[in-house]
């Protein structure tokens, strides 16, 4: 991925990295919590398909929901955050399906603000 970016030695940022960029564990890192990123140092990049998808989703900065949104209101929230999505044709990778679910748990305070903080952005 890095060569097809001209970027040398891309890496997945460290956990330390995601707490203090985007405020989340590395569980829950999805385009939601680059709401966080205040200072603006995380680039949205999407694959190319992503760019004509009626809807896709993410969790909204907790691993025990999913936020399925469309296209137009992620564009929407792209706007709101001042951030343009980079498309790429990344390559086709094959994954497994994990067996189970994930624990149900109640959301700490600071999750439930993160949702009323996204729910005032897409109004």
């Amino acid at each position: 991925m890095g060569q097809m970016l001209g970027v040398k030695g891309l890496t997945m940022a460290s956990i330390e990295d995601l707490k203090q960029m985007l405020n989340v564990d590395s569980g829950a890192v999805s385009l939601c919590a680059m709401i966080n990123d205040t200072e603006h140092k995380v680039i949205p990049l999407l694959d190319e398909e992503l760019r004509t998808a009626t809807h896709y989703c993410g969790v909204p900065n907790v691993t025990t929901a999913t936020l399925i949104l469309s296209n137009q209101a992620w564009q929407q929230f792209f706007k709101a955050i001042e951030r343009s999505p980079v498309y790429i044709d990344a390559p086709a990778r094959e994954t497994e399906r994990v067996a189970g679910t994930p624990r149900r748990r109640a959301l700490t305070e600071n999750e439930k603000q993160q949702i009323e903080q996204f729910d005032r952005i897409l109004d």
